[in-house]
């Protein structure tokens, strides 16, 4: 049964879902929101300490038809906003995001209708690419700039900055190889406790993210809950991947199961699920459950 199953003790929640990012990353978790702002800006500890505030995550202005539009992490620091959003199976297409952001931006101006001083967005768009996207979408990071228009040439600035970053590239990637930028990206893939400690014996602002997350890692009911919305998530995908009952998408090339349904089962033995309750969601029989699990874990 999912409600029998814990992590190992030297295992961890990874980042993968909006109820685990909120708890994590919040108002509540300052030394946490300014140690992200110090490495996303480059910047000093003095520079922003007491000086990084958790914005409103509802769209503002919104209309009657915009009530679900909420971002995932709103920060301001002096005249930047910076949304940081996550995204699961994310296909390279962000414009919703940038939607966001650009709101943001914008209404900086209609309030007071201030155009004295320059108000800069930065989206960063966390990635968890499925294994064949992954293989499509090799860039770790890439930076994209809409440059302010004005011209003024002397000092060049951007309206909007885009940091689009491949999470499972930084899965595999070993700590000690990263860069002083990199270290943030790192944070949202590690699922061993062994491999989080090496981030905070030097990164000492991220002691408490280290204690609530090994806190919520032991919390059954909460697992629960992670495994819960990663299975849902799972099985919209492959409803997508089939293309919706109206389109009668016919499953049964070769052993009868298409990529991204073989993805999802692995997804869901990563979770820790039985082998019996993945071949009930996946609707085939538990030795083929089995014979995906061990083809696929050796590719």
């Amino acid at each position: 049964m999912v409600n029998e199953i814990e992590l190992k003790e030297t295992e961890l929640l990874e980042i993968r879902g909006d109820r685990i990012f909120h708890d994590l990353f919040n108002e509540q978790e300052m030394d946490t929101i300014e140690w992200l702002v110090m490495k996303i800006l480059d910047c000093k500890y003095e520079d922003i300490h007491g000086k990084v505030s958790v914005g409103n995550i509802r769209s503002i202005n919104m209309t009657k038809d915009d009530k679900e539009k909420y971002l995932d992490l709103v920060v301001n620091y002096k005249n930047q906003i910076i949304d940081i959003e996550l995204n699961n199976n994310a296909n390279g297409e962000y414009l919703r995001n940038a939607c966001y952001i650009g709101n943001r931006v914008i209404n900086s101006y209609l309030v007071g209708s201030r155009y004295d001083k320059l108000t800069q967005g930065i989206l960063v768009n966390l990635n968890w690419f499925t294994e064949s996207e992954n293989k499509n979408n090799s860039e770790t990071v890439v930076e994209e700039i809409w440059e302010y228009p004005s011209l003024k040439k002397d000092k060049p600035e951007y309206l909007i900055k885009f940091i689009n970053v491949n999470l499972g590239m930084y899965k595999n990637m070993c700590y000690t190889s990263l860069k002083e930028k990199e270290i943030v990206w790192k944070l949202f893939t590690i699922s061993k406790k062994e491999e989080l400690d090496k981030i905070v014996m030097k990164e000492k602002m991220l002691k408490n993210y280290c204690k609530k997350l090994q806190r919520l890692s032991k919390d059954k009911e909460y697992c629960r809950m992670i495994w819960d919305e990663r299975l849902e998530e799972n099985l919209r995908n492959v409803d997508s991947y089939r293309g919706g009952k109206s389109e009668g998408y016919e499953l049964g090339k070769n052993d009868g199961i298409e990529q991204n349904k073989k993805e999802m089962i692995l997804n869901m033995y990563n979770d820790n699920l039985s082998i019996e309750t993945i071949a009930k969601y996946a609707n085939i029989s538990v030795e083929k459950a089995k014979k995906i699990i061990s083809s696929e874990s050796n590719n």
